[in-house]
């Protein structure tokens, strides 16, 4: 679910289905006069399904942001008592975004 707020009449907001196929992830494209850009909301669930989707898009998209629940641990963004449940798909995820030249952000 998406809240877009009424007072940006300049601006569009269009769901992006066809970018990957995935419940796990919602992509909401914003286009303004100036800019337009994509924002993925994810739901990474125990199963890896949302990092492997994002796997798929064929370059990650500039001007987009990743946000949500990766279910993963990584020294970046985990507390200490975390760094244990460390699994290689955090790993992954991280070199899929630093491939991409994302920064993170937590």
């Amino acid at each position: 679910m998406a809240y877009i707020p009424n007072r940006r009449s300049s601006w569009t907001f269009q769901q992006q289905s066809d970018l990957v196929s995935s419940n796990n992830l919602l992509c909401l494209e914003i286009c303004s006069t100036a800019h337009s850009f994509l924002i993925f909301n994810i739901y990474n669930n125990v199963d890896n399904s949302a990092v492997k989707a994002m796997k798929t898009l064929s370059n990650l998209l500039p001007c987009t942001l990743f946000l949500g629940d990766f279910n993963l641990h990584h020294p970046i963004w985990s507390r200490n008592d975390n760094l244990n449940k460390h699994p290689n798909e955090a790993d992954e995820l991280v070199q899929l975004f630093s491939d991409n030249s994302y920064g993170i952000l937590n």
